[in-house]
């Protein structure tokens, strides 16, 4: 299952952005226990569902465990191969975390962080278990927190800033999660390794305003590559390493109400494009050699669902998971 490059973080790396998106979309319906509010309706925030590749449910689809107030993210908390689920609570800072084969981690209901800061996930040491990580627009201040509780080397640091988008991915093959930063206005991108030392395409300028930012490894080499997505149109732009293109840049494909996500669906070590309409819970897959997923066009989620990918039965092709974050 894992190569240099975790295929769980190709899995994570794209749908970071996606998620904080809703972080203020706050309701106390339910706990995260899933205790249900007198007034709460019958299809309550905090209830997950997810979908194998391959076909059928996965052991927790329709549980609930959360509720508005929560941020979802997914990673390999326990390195067994299987994409756990993680929650995060912006006004307290607390953090959930549900093995997918049963039981909370060691850093279930810890608080760390606060309202002002966003949570990303990543792999931040050798352990490849799932680590912590957060961003403070505000200052460019990062925190990292290591499965064992401890801090990473660049934990307090600051690099960014108000007008910058944070993303973790590994942009050197190294299989340790690296900081990325976008900045939409003029679109800067900026890469901070491990070491504190810059990647190859540190404040290279590609995109803008109009396009939606993305990390994943689209061409197989353990190497996290940048993605863009201008919503408007559908159209899809990549860069392998700090110049190239891969095969389907300049692609028109999506369009007004998609929300794009990258992933390996199918298993083979790339990441493939992935859309979802939550007007009507439409998905749609692209895999990065051509051709369609075996669930393109399906239909499941819709109004209030939040997207996310990840291998969630350790064969190595990318799940879909959606998790309701309001109480309609």
């Amino acid at each position: 299952m894992f190569k240099r490059f975790p295929r769980h973080l190709a899995i994570t790396i794209g749908l970071i952005s996606s998620a904080l998106v809703y972080a203020d979309n706050v309701s106390t319906a339910i706990d995260r226990t899933g205790r249900q509010a007198a007034n709460a309706l019958l299809t309550p925030a905090g209830n997950w569902g997810c979908w194998i590749t391959d076909g059928g449910k996965c052991s927790w689809d329709a549980a609930v465990w959360g509720d508005a107030n929560y941020i979802p993210l997914t990673g390999d908390v326990n390195a067994d191969g299987n994409a756990d689920r993680v929650l995060y609570r912006p006004f307290d800072g607390d953090w959930g975390c549900w093995i997918t084969d049963g039981g909370k981690c060691s850093w279930d209901e810890t608080k760390w962080g606060s309202a002002s800061y966003q949570p990303l996930v990543g792999y931040l040491n050798s352990d490849r278990k799932l680590d912590r990580v957060v961003y403070r627009a505000a200052d460019g201040d990062w925190g990292c927190r290591i499965t064992d509780g401890n801090a990473c080397e660049w934990d307090a640091m600051k690099w960014g800033g108000i007008e910058f988008r944070p993303f973790v991915a590994d942009v050197d093959g190294d299989s340790i999660s690296d900081r990325v930063l976008y900045r939409a206005t003029d679109g800067t991108w900026g890469c901070r390794l491990r070491d504190g030392a810059s990647c190859n395409w540190d404040s290279q300028k590609w995109g803008g305003v109009e396009y939606i930012p993305l990390l994943g490894d689209v061409n197989g080499d353990h190497i996290a590559d940048r993605v863009l997505y201008w919503g408007s149109t559908g159209w899809w732009g990549c860069k392998v390493n700090s110049s190239a293109i891969c095969s389907w840049d300049g692609q028109y494909w999506g369009g007004p109400g998609y929300m794009a996500m990258l992933a390996d669906v199918n298993g083979d070590g790339k990441s493939d494009r992935v859309l979802y309409r939550p007007s009507d819970g439409e998905w749609s897959c692209m895999l990065t050699d051509g051709g369609a997923c075996s669930w393109n066009g399906q239909k499941w989620g819709g109004p209030g669902y939040l997207p996310l990918l990840g291998d969630v039965n350790h064969d190595g092709k990318a799940d879909r998971i959606v998790y309701k974050n309001t109480n309609n």
